[in-house]
């Protein structure tokens, strides 16, 4: 593996992860569901060059190249509809519909020598070469990001007095997005600038602020985000690894058995571990989770009991002895 693509693939993993326990966190929240699909999309993008980077051959890169651009035509399109649902703009839903069909589109075009024509040889590794209709995605991207931000800036300005914690909340989401904005730097080496794409960096900063408003007002327990983070991580790492080893390492041996169509078999076994990893995550936050919180449910338990308890007690002396054997029981006081 090429040590260009180690920064990536990892900051790819910890974006998935953050989208990941976000919608875990609530299945049914609009905006949680919809930053899944963000950060899935910049997972694919930033895995996918991860891999393009360690390839030695020029029509194997291209192919993963076409395919690793559709997450990235759908960047806008999934941030456009994650600001409508944090900001309640139900009256531009109508247009999401139409935003996922042009990137649809888009994702099509990347398979035309017109969007993608061909790939530049830097000291990195291959890199995206684009064509004419490449153009208009960019003009396509500019506007749709530019709508995120006037729609997060627009919210922010009309709740800051009236709900000073969601205002907090959504400071920090346009911090995060104001940053992340920088990583479209990454376009001007498709246009043949010579340097390291480096806006992996902006997407980390763009992590950690998220991660830091989803503790900071206790959008999830503290520690329930760190297990889920670490396990996530672990788990996904692992699994890819194996995808990902055998299309770099065994590349020779499967061009000589399988010719031209060798990475079928890379391919079909990052299926597999992209099906079976979320099984095994969750199975493992399961029981991980069980034990973190094995000493709150134990006095949810005790509370519930006490509840039904005390509306019974008439006699103070009674009641005040049943209060200090509550407090014993959850916090270990003593008297």
């Amino acid at each position: 593996m090429s040590l260009y693509s180690i920064p990536p693939l990892v900051i790819g993993i910890l974006t998935l992860a953050m989208g990941l326990i976000s919608f875990l966190s609530n299945r049914r929240a609009k905006p949680n569901v919809t930053f899944f699909l963000v950060t899935l999309s910049v997972f694919c993008w930033l895995v996918g060059y991860a891999f393009v980077y360690s390839f030695k051959e020029y029509e194997v890169a291209l192919a993963w190249t076409r395919r690793l651009y559709v997450g990235v035509v759908f960047i806008p399109v999934t941030s456009f509809h994650f600001a409508v649902a944090i900001t309640h703009r139900e009256h531009l839903r109508r247009f999401i519909p139409w935003l996922y069909v042009a990137g649809m589109a888009f994702a099509i075009a990347t398979y035309s020598n017109l969007f993608i024509s061909g790939l530049h040889k830097f000291f990195w590794g291959f890199q995206t070469k684009v064509g004419p209709l490449h153009n208009v995605f960019m003009a396509f991207f500019v506007s749709v990001m530019g709508a995120v931000l006037y729609l997060l800036v627009d919210h922010y300005r009309r709740i800051r007095n009236a709900a000073p914690l969601e205002a907090a909340r959504i400071r920090y989401i346009l911090l995060s997005y104001g940053v992340s904005v920088v990583a479209a730097i990454d376009f001007l080496p498709n246009y043949g600038f010579q340097f390291y794409p480096f806006g992996f960096l902006f997407i980390a900063i763009h992590a950690v602020t998220t991660a830091y408003a989803l503790v900071r007002y206790r959008l999830l327990d503290a520690n329930v985000l760190i297990a889920r983070l670490v396990l996530f991580v672990g788990v996904f790492a692992l699994l890819l690894a194996c995808p990902f080893g055998l299309a770099y390492w065994g590349a020779p041996a499967l061009t000589g058995w399988f010719g031209s169509t060798w990475w079928i078999l890379p391919m079909s076994l990052m299926g597999v571990c992209a099906a079976s990893a979320p099984l095994l995550f969750l199975a493992l936050q399961r029981t991980t989770e069980a034990r973190l919180l094995a000493d709150q449910r134990r006095y949810h338990a005790i509370l519930q009991q006490a509840a039904q308890e005390i509306p019974f007690i008439r006699e103070r002396q009674r009641l005040m002895a049943r209060l200090a054997d509550l407090l014993i029981q959850t916090a270990g006081a003593r008297f």
